[in-house]
């Protein structure tokens, strides 16, 4: 229930965010956190996350046509004994908001319940960030705004 609250801004929106994953990178030598391992879990992780919430929001593959409102990227990095995973989300209209969320953790592999709730946190992040979905805005001129004068 706490999750559904937490994505209630995201999947009230008319139109689906497009989220995409577009950089995963490791410093790590260990075969559960490689940069493919990485991005494996977090789109699992993501695509969990939706379907629990019963979301409309759509996980883009980096190879898609088409413009995401929000990229996430990621990066494995060491901090001292433990492994630190650091996303980062930014909208991509200007100006662009980031916000970034570390996790640090001893295990070198990422579980499927722990890739669900680092997945859970990045998409009420998201909502936090107040993205709109691209879609076409009317724009006003500023012309012919005013009355015609016609009265009676």
């Amino acid at each position: 229930m706490l999750l559904a609250a937490t994505l209630l801004p995201l999947s009230s929106l008319a139109d689906p965010l497009h989220l995409k994953l577009t950089q995963v990178s490791s410093e790590v030598d260990a075969e559960g956190l490689s940069a493919p391992t990485v991005e494996a879990r977090t789109r699992y992780g993501l695509d969990e996350a939706l379907r629990q919430a019963g979301s409309t929001e759509v996980v883009v593959d980096p190879e898609a046509e088409g413009a995401a409102d929000l990229t996430v990227t990621a990066k494995v990095t060491r901090a001292g004994k433990k492994y630190r995973l650091t996303y980062q989300l930014q909208t991509t209209e200007k100006p662009a908001r980031t916000k970034t969320l570390s996790y640090e953790f001893a295990n070198p592999n990422l579980s499927d319940k722990g890739s669900v709730a680092m997945a859970q946190a990045l998409l009420a992040e998201a909502g936090k960030l107040e993205v709109v979905p691209r879609q076409e805005v009317p724009v006003a001129t500023g012309e012919g705004g005013g009355a015609t004068g016609v009265g009676g």
